[in-house]
């Protein structure tokens, strides 16, 4: 009689192969996803030279409050342009293109620059929501007389896109295999001999 933990492990195996390598599949057939970044230096109007943390930090999140945004939603007009894209060609609200927007402004840490990071399907995409933020809230910026607001580095469209890691699906689908035919292999040296 064969063991049966051989067995147990032959079951393990298979299921845990079949899981990962439907996983590494759903993960390879994901849509790409490509990020674009600008970088811009903000300081106080009239201030020259001292690096204020909290200025920043402050700048950082005006640039992702309503008074921005809905400008910029404007300028590119996302309500009409993404209505017909993800909404049956129904024109959205601000606050449906907001929730849409996949953004990120962090500053950069013991600096005067903020990175606005913009993701897309479309690198074109990608690269012109982060410029039109950063346009956007530079005129907001200079209207408010809050900062004054320089570009370092405008967004370029990205040649690679960051989601999904393909090379780690394939890792991911070839262990899957390798664990099921490890499965296999257990199951044929569980199963009894027929004499």
């Amino acid at each position: 009689m064969k063991s049966p933990i051989t067995l147990l492990a032959g079951v393990v195996l298979l299921l845990g192969g079949i899981a990962l390598g439907a996983f590494g599949a759903l993960r390879w057939i994901h849509p790409s996803v490509f990020q674009a970044d600008t970088k811009i230096i903000v300081s106080k109007p009239g201030v020259t030279g001292g690096y204020d943390p909290l200025f920043v930090k402050t700048e950082a999140e005006r640039i992702q409050s309503p008074a921005v945004l809905t400008n910029f939603i404007a300028d590119l007009d996302l309500n009409d342009v993404w209505g017909k894209k993800y909404n049956n060609g129904q024109r959205l609200t601000d606050s449906e293109v907001e929730q849409l927007l996949k953004i990120d402004v962090q500053p950069v840490r013991n600096s005067d620059v903020i990175e606005i990071a913009a993701r897309a399907g479309n690198p074109a995409e990608a690269a012109a929501l982060a410029n039109g933020i950063a346009r956007s809230y530079r005129v907001q910026a200079a209207q408010a007389k809050v900062a004054s607001v320089n570009v370092i580095m405008s967004a370029t469209a990205p040649t690679r896109a960051i989601s999904p890691n393909r090379p780690l699906a394939i890792v991911v689908i070839v262990s899957g295999i390798i664990m099921a035919i490890g499965g296999i292999f257990c199951f044929c040296q569980s199963a009894p001999a027929w004499e």
